[in-house]
């Protein structure tokens, strides 16, 4: 049965209006590089249905086409200098848009190679965050830019003495308001290795900047690491985002990793950094790459962690004149000028504040657990109300709102506990993972229908079929956690509760449905049993996340480390504001 032939998406839509799945889908790719593109489209309609994959995509629902009907001759000339920078840089990427351009025209949408090739460059060129211009980006206007106002992310990494038993652990974030309609994207690819990423938007395979990202050589892309949006030249790169998937099937470690990034033409993101962790014990932020400042854990004292936001931390490379450098926070602005001008160094500054005490204060007891409870630890403010907070944001430096990296702002998050081999385990939560945390900054709210504020789990096997099957073995201890949390509560306690229950149980069976078709060799096609695989893999993934949502709802998991059986850090919770005045 080929893709024309379904008729409803999986998303709801509401008079007419698509709605944001509440689980954020997985969507599965395995063969050739044309096959990777062709099934990622032929998904991206499973999922989203027609209309959304067609459309550029910033906050809700701001949207133009991807397809134009034409291309001057200079943005062709434009273009074909971009497409000799991916050809020569990550080949691959070539085949996949042929693919993408395929999968979506057989799916009965109009996209061209070159209309997808425009895509990925716009979005590097046009992102607000960079001051870059190609001919092709002067013939479009600011207001086809890609995506939203805020985009920002957090990322941290522990090993040996910080983490239980000396494995890695990182997790990432990103706050935006591209997430509503994302995926998590797990590649098996015919050549290097399998990977799995959380891009930002939809078409986002490919886009900027994916994270976070692992494989399963044990490699973490853990964050896009960045301390400036003041980019000063332009010229022709390679996109982010296929350079930094090109690095995660072709590097096998840390170093690899660094090697690949340092070598790509500079042009356009040419300060743009990165950060990278591997299981043997070697990670690196790379703060800039012209002047390349690469820092490592022990620069500001960290032992076996580090972590990133969105401000330099390296010395050499702020501003004294107009700017304070903070111990362990970084390099903070004097002054805010207002908060549209994309100042990120006063809620950067606190949120690595938050990540260095917790992981510098509870060295050995770092662990997924303990990843989760950061996550779950509220952003707050320090007035009585938003309002007052946002209005004193900018006199305050930044310091009315008490950033965590936990917030409204997320749009995903993600773990990953890497394996050299097919035992790595990445952890998805769709936006925020706790409904009591507040904005990280004003503006910066996302507010999702049927927000979970849970994880699911997807192991990273060696094969779809695996994958699903892994999917579909958590969901059954999941179901199992949730009926026994359901069955000790009296019926009055429990009615309300049932219908969290119910819908795990049917996307439970729902993917049972979907992964049988294949394993009884009802489908047989390789697209087609992908496509399968992925359809049960979704469900399975929904069930987890609904059957936690339940045993969550029951029993509230942990958002502090006394919750972990471990001692309150700093004792009190509302002075925040501290660090910042003890520097």
């Amino acid at each position: 049965m080929t893709l024309q032939g379904r008729k409803e998406p999986e998303i709801a839509f509401v008079g007419g209006i698509p709605m944001p799945p509440p689980v954020r889908p997985v969507i599965l790719l395995s063969g050739s590089d044309f096959e990777l593109g062709y099934q990622y489209f032929q998904q991206l309609v499973e999922i989203f249905g027609t209309w959304v994959p067609s459309h550029q995509w910033g906050a809700p629902y701001y949207c133009r086409p991807i397809h134009r009907e034409s291309f001057s001759s200079p943005e062709r000339a434009a273009l074909r200098e971009w497409e000799s920078r991916v050809e020569r840089f990550a080949p691959e990427w070539i085949e996949i848009l042929r693919g993408m351009s395929a999968g979506a025209m057989d799916a009965g949408i109009t996209l061209t190679y070159d209309d997808l090739l425009a895509f990925y460059v716009l979005y590097e060129e046009l992102c607000p965050l960079s001051g870059s211009r190609s001919l092709l980006a002067h013939s479009l206007s600011d207001a086809d830019a890609v995506v939203g106002r805020k985009m920002a992310c957090s990322g941290l990494a522990a090993w040996g003495s910080t983490t239980r038993g000396g494995k890695l652990v990182c997790g990432g974030n990103g706050d935006d308001d591209l997430g509503y309609f994302a995926t998590t994207v797990v590649v098996f690819p015919e050549t290097g290795n399998n990977f799995v990423v959380s891009p930002y938007n939809v078409p986002g395979f490919g886009g900027f900047p994916s994270h976070p990202g692992m494989n399963n050589k044990g490699l973490v892309h853990v964050h896009h690491g960045t301390g400036t949006f003041d980019l000063s030249k332009w010229g022709y790169t390679v996109p982010r985002g296929m350079a930094n998937m090109h690095i995660l099937r072709f590097a096998d470690d840390t170093q690899q990793a660094t090697d690949m990034h340092l070598g790509y033409p500079p042009e356009v993101n040419y300060k743009e950094g990165n950060f990278f962790a591997d299981v043997g014990g070697e990670a690196v932020v790379i703060e800039s790459r012209n002047p390349t400042v690469l820092r490592r854990a022990g620069y500001m004292g960290e032992t076996d962690f580090l972590y990133h936001t969105n401000n330099f931390q390296a010395k050499e490379l702020g501003d004294p004149e107009r700017q304070e450098y903070v111990p362990h926070g970084g390099w903070l602005n004097n002054r805010l000028e207002e908060t549209e001008t994309l100042d990120f160094t006063a809620w950067s500054t606190s949120r690595n504040l938050f990540m260095w005490n917790m992981l510098h204060n509870y060295a050995g007891k770092v662990d997924l657990d303990f990843v989760q409870m950061m996550y779950r630890f509220p952003s707050t403010f320090r007035h009585g109300t938003l309002e007052q907070a946002d209005a004193a944001y900018l006199d305050e430096r930044g310091r009315s709102h008490q950033a965590r990296i936990g917030a409204l702002g997320n749009s995903v998050i993600g773990i990953a506990l890497p394996d050299r081999g097919d035992d790595g385990a990445y952890y998805v939560c769709s936006g925020c993972a706790t409904r009591a945390t507040g904005p990280a900054m004003p503006t910066l709210h996302n507010y999702r229908p049927g927000q979970t504020y849970s994880f699911y789990e997807l192991r990273l096997r060696s094969s779809p079929r695996t994958l699903a099957e892994a999917a579909l073995d958590r969901a059954r201890y999941d179901l199992y956690d949730a009926n026994s949390a359901l069955s000790g509560l009296n019926y009055l306690e429990s009615a309300p509760l049932e219908g969290i229950l119910d819908t795990a149980k049917t996307e439970y069976l729902k993917g049972q449905y979907y992964l049988n078709a294949v394993l009884s060799g009802r489908v047989e096609a390789q697209r087609e049993s992908v496509a399968q695989l992925a359809k049960a893999t979704r469900a399975f993934t929904r069930c987890q996340v609904y059957a936690r949502q339940l045993c969550e709802t029951i029993v509230s998991p942990p958002s502090k480390p006394e919750d972990l059986g471990l001692k309150p850090w700093l004792g009190d919770w509302g002075q925040w504001e501290t660090l910042f005045e003890e520097g």
